[in-house]
This record gives structure tokens, C-alpha cells and sequence, in this order.
């Protein structure tokens, strides 16, 4: 190590602390110690010396050596604690184990003392890089997480039971709740209509079997309040490495608003070609009976009406 180790011993006989030093040093350690002996020296120790690796005898007149254990664990959790002593059984070294000391070594067989050490110091490597690793994947997972809600398109992803394994904030919202209770639950959850949810789940499982993306132009879904939207929606299988798929990842984009322009523009449209045909009609037809009877028909066939009828007003002069 590039760096010298700091050993705090926290032992009451300093010379069974300065042959244990002699024995880390002659193990190929180069390190540095300071020695506690009391509750108030180790608590000044482990603040102004930040060691890396606590050796503590087990019993000491004035202070035990179980509460320097639950002190290191609350003030320094990562900081390896060795029981060093001559006193301590099977039992209480079991227990000791079990409230969080690293290991014990008697003082009777100093030579298990260098590899005890170098195991722990190699453990708490492993577990800070693990610490760092679940810290990384956590703070992308948190930036993830708030890139598809910032987003307001609505991402999911689907299982082949059709459960929800991720959403964002606008789906939950259209559904009328938060992301976490839509989180295991399906369309049929929340969406009340029934011809809607099996329009997805058969999309999905098509999508999952063929391996093929889908691209859905329009469909519909009805959301918390009743409303019906319009969404263009993108599907992908997730493949997995048996080159199967399990799950189905999805971005829909509301086009309620675009469809209703797209609609009324429709509507005008049909107004405008009946218009101009019975404009067309009343040039070229002399016969009113003849007349009314087209310019229904033309708003029937041509303007997509359901019936047609005209009503003459007789006024007496």
C-alpha cells in the first residue's frame, strides 16, 4: 500500500499492544499506531486519528470491549475491528462476530494476526468498491428516472402478464395516480375500457413474440377522468440474452389535440363538398322534388351524414 496503515489498539497493557505492532511490521505491514486505553482516548482516537484498522483487547478494567465495538460501528461502520486478546471464548467471540467485528485472534497465536489483518483490510476494500459501484448505479438510476418524467411522452415498460415494470410521471398522471401504484399493475387496473386493454395486451404479446418493433399511428386510451386520447405509439421487444423477449418497452405521444384539428377539419370538409355539390344541383336540376331528393342524397353519401331530410316553409302573404 502506498500509504501507511493507521492501527488504533485500544489495550490496556502496552506491551502486548507493541508486540502486536512488531508482529504487523515484521508481516510485511508498514503502519503506525496510537494507543487507547480508555473510553475517552478511543472516542478522541477514532476522530483525530481516523484509523483503518481497530485492534481491541476484550476486556478492559475500565471500559468492555463489546461497547467499543458498538461505538466503532456507529461512528465508523467501514472501519475493520479485530478482537486481539487472550480472554475471549468461542461464545463471546461468536458474538462478537455477530455484532460486527471483523474477526478474533488470541494472543496466543500472534501469527494469525498479519493475515486476519490484510483479510480485512482486503474485505473492506471489496465492500466500499461494492458501496461505490451500488452508489453509481443508484445516482444513474435517480438521472434516469428523472429524464423520462421531466418527459412528457408516455414511457413504459410491460411484462408478459401485461404488469407494469416501469412507467413515468405522465403516464401515472393520466391514469390518476402515482408512478408506484401503477408499478406490478395492468391496463385493466385503471383503464375501464375493456375493448382498449385488450388492444394493448394483444400488441404487446405480438410484439414479444415476433421480436419486431411496432409502430401504432393511432389508438386510444381512456384515462382517469373518463376522457378518451388520442396516442401514436412506438413498441420494442426487450430481448434478453436466450434471444427471447419478456418484456416490451413502449413511448406513446398524446395527439388528442392534433386529432381534434384533424377532425373538425374533417367535419368542414364534408360541410363544404355537400355545399358545393347542391350548389351543383340547384344549377343543373329545374324539378324541386327532383332537387331535394339529391341534395339529400349528396348530404347522406358525400357529407358522411346519418339521415338527410328538408322541411319547405309555406308563408301566406
Amino acid at each position: 500500500m502506498s500509504e501507511q496503515l493507521k492501527i488504533l489498539f485500544l489495550e490496556d497493557v502496552p506491551t502486548d499492544a507493541e508486540l502486536e505492532f512488531r508482529e504487523l511490521r515484521r508481516g510485511g505491514l508498514d503502519c503506525v499506531m496510537q494507543l487507547a486505553e480508555t473510553k475517552e482516548e478511543f472516542l478522541r482516537m477514532l476522530d483525530e486519528f481516523e484509523p483503518d484498522v481497530i485492534l481491541s483487547d476484550f476486556s478492559l478494567p475500565t471500559f468492555d470491549g463489546m461497547a467499543a465495538l458498538a461505538i466503532a460501528q456507529e461512528q465508523q461502520p467501514d472501519t475493520p475491528f479485530l478482537f486481539v486478546s487472550g480472554t475471549i471464548g468461542e461464545e463471546r467471540a461468536i458474538e462478537a462476530l455477530k455484532h460486527g467485528a471483523t474477526d478474533y485472534v488470541l494472543k496466543t497465536n500472534l501469527k494469525r494476526l498479519v493475515p486476519a489483518v490484510r483479510r480485512a483490510l482486503q474485505d473492506a476494500e471489496e465492500r466500499a468498491a461494492r458501496r461505490r459501484a451500488e452508489q453509481e448505479v443508484a445516482a444513474q438510476r435517480k438521472f434516469y428516472r428523472n429524464v423520462i418524467d421531466l418527459d412528457r411522452n408516455f414511457i413504459f415498460a410491460k411484462d408478459r402478464e401485461g404488469r407494469f415494470t416501469l412507467v413515468n410521471q405522465a403516464l401515472a398522471e393520466a391514469y390518476g395516480c402515482s408512478v408506484n401504484d401503477l408499478l406490478a399493475k395492468t391496463d385493466a387496473d385503471f383503464n375501464p375500457n375493456r375493448e382498449e386493454v385488450e388492444h394493448f395486451r394483444k400488441l404487446d404479446l405480438e410484439v414479444m413474440d415476433t421480436l419486431r418493433e411496432a409502430f401504432i399511428p393511432e389508438e386510444r386510451i381512456t384515462d382517469a377522468a373518463g376522457r378518451v386520447r388520442w396516442l401514436q405509439t412506438v413498441k420494442r421487444p426487450l430481448v434478453s440474452a436466450d434471444g427471447t423477449a419478456n418484456m416490451v418497452l413502449g413511448v406513446s405521444t398524446d395527439i388528442t389535440e392534433r386529432k381534434s384539428q384533424e377532425l373538425k377539419i374533417g367535419r368542414l370538409n364534408r360541410v363544404l363538398s355537400v355545399l358545393s355539390g347542391i350548389n351543383s344541383a340547384i344549377v343543373r336540376i329545374r324539378d324541386r322534388q327532383e332537387l331535394f331528393n339529391e341534395a339529400c342524397r349528396i348530404a347522406v353519401e358525400h357529407g358522411g351524414f346519418g339521415i338527410a331530410w328538408i322541411g319547405v316553409l309555406n308563408q301566406e302573404t
